[in-house]
């Protein structure tokens, strides 16, 4: 049942069936007490359409009204959702999951909000939205949301004295904070920043990250001394003194397969074949014969942002990194789903073990650590992965920021 008390009201209805569905559900506005519809959202979903009905009514009065939700067309029956934005009561709210878009994306940083008088006890509002984010079949694993906290109810000179409300008035809080720190520190990741904010913020509610206050209220600790830009790593590199093959790799963008001076070949697991590629990218790992002694100089880019490499069948796959980087820091996605690496193994994405092969050796090893200017053997044991390696993993070991989150 749903008061409207004189008052425009936006409702909303969404399933489980993004982007495009064919499970065709209705939406309508009654009243409560006379069974009559007010208002109607029929749209038709025959697998081309968007899952979504969205139904505006303004009351002429104040009365009860009910939201109907009729299964039109829909045998799969998915998880649905309902919304609505208006000052009405609703007589059975769930505030649980009740995030809406864009705040329950996983790369969003969602504010919850604290009254500034509650700062440091809390409670989170009534009005703020909790978390965990909706699963779906393209994210069936619930997101840890919102993020972090932020004050509310603040004295402005547009809103008067303690009357600027809501997330509207906590987000630009942190927005504020985030501003400070990337001023003082340019050149920092957008997870850099976002692992500061979160790693500062002092914990409320049950002990650590939650569905309230995330990672808790936004506090930016003591002032943190500007830090130098990371230096890049040395685009000059000397392979060992034995001749043989090696898996080799750069860590520069624009570089052609001449730089060995040899033959370069890359697995191909969808073909089952080696190729001979022009182009060589970061994150590729390649075959070549080198002579003793080789010594290689790279000119080019050196990636500033996260690389991501394609898994797109099951099997063995050449990669390499362009900076140090721990197996432990690599992030896989599937279908919309991103999982640390120790979880793709639990779940059997991936396989844990690593091969690399240097040379003098002349045999494998299994390494924890990847390295620019070498290759690496990892095997995908289903289609459709994407390995991300992580620039912010990176900085936040060179800046003493601890692990990724």
């Amino acid at each position: 049942a749903l008061p409207i008390w004189g008052e425009t009201v936006s409702i909303w209805l969404t399933w489980d069936g993004w982007p495009t569905t064919d499970q065709d559900y209705d939406l309508y506005l009654v009243d409560a007490l006379r069974g009559a519809v007010l208002a109607r959202s029929t749209g038709h979903q025959d697998g081309r359409q968007p899952p979504t009905e969205q139904i505006t009514f303004t009351s002429p009065m104040g009365g009860k009204y009910a939201v109907v939700v009729h299964n039109y067309d829909a045998p799969a029956t998915p998880d649905l959702k309902v919304f609505l934005t208006s000052n009405a009561v609703l007589e059975h709210p769930v505030t649980q999951r009740s995030l809406l878009a864009p705040a329950n994306a996983a790369d969003s940083f969602s504010v919850a909000a604290i009254h500034w008088r509650n700062w440091s006890t809390g409670p989170q509002e009534i009005f703020s939205s909790q978390g965990p984010a909706n699963t779906s079949r393209l994210s069936p694993l619930p997101r840890a949301k919102p993020d972090i906290a932020g004050p509310n109810r603040v004295s402005t000179t547009s809103y008067g004295p303690e009357a600027f409300v809501g997330t509207s008035a906590a987000a630009p809080h942190v927005a504020g904070a985030a501003a400070l720190l990337l001023s003082a520190n340019p050149h920092w990741s957008v997870s850099a920043l976002r692992g500061y904010l979160t790693d500062n913020a002092v914990d409320m509610g049950p002990p650590g990250r939650d569905t309230l206050y995330g990672s808790g209220r936004l506090d930016l600790g003591d002032p943190v001394e500007p830090t130098p830009p990371v230096p890049e790593p040395d685009p000059s590199y000397t392979y060992g003194g034995t001749p043989g093959w090696y898996m080799v790799s750069v860590p520069t963008t624009g570089e052609a397969d001449e730089l060995f001076g040899v033959t370069l070949f890359r697995w191909n697991p969808g073909t089952g074949e080696y190729t001979t590629p022009a182009a060589l990218q970061p994150g590729h790992g390649y075959w070549a014969r080198l002579p003793g002694g080789k010594e290689v100089t790279a000119t080019g880019t050196v990636p500033a942002s996260d690389v991501t490499v394609e898994l797109n069948v099951s099997g063995w796959h050449q990669i390499s990194a362009p900076w140090e980087l721990e197996k432990s820091a690599l992030r896989l996605t599937r279908a919309g789903e991103t999982r640390s690496w120790s979880s793709a193994v639990a779940v059997g994405w991936i396989r844990d073990t690593i091969y690399a092969y240097k040379t003098p050796g002349l045999d494998y090893t299994t390494p924890t650590t990847l390295e620019p200017w070498y290759g690496y053997w990892i095997r995908a044991n289903v289609p459709g992965l994407t390995v991300k390696l992580s620039y912010d993993a990176r900085m936040r070991t060179e800046l003493g920021l601890g692990s990724s989150p």
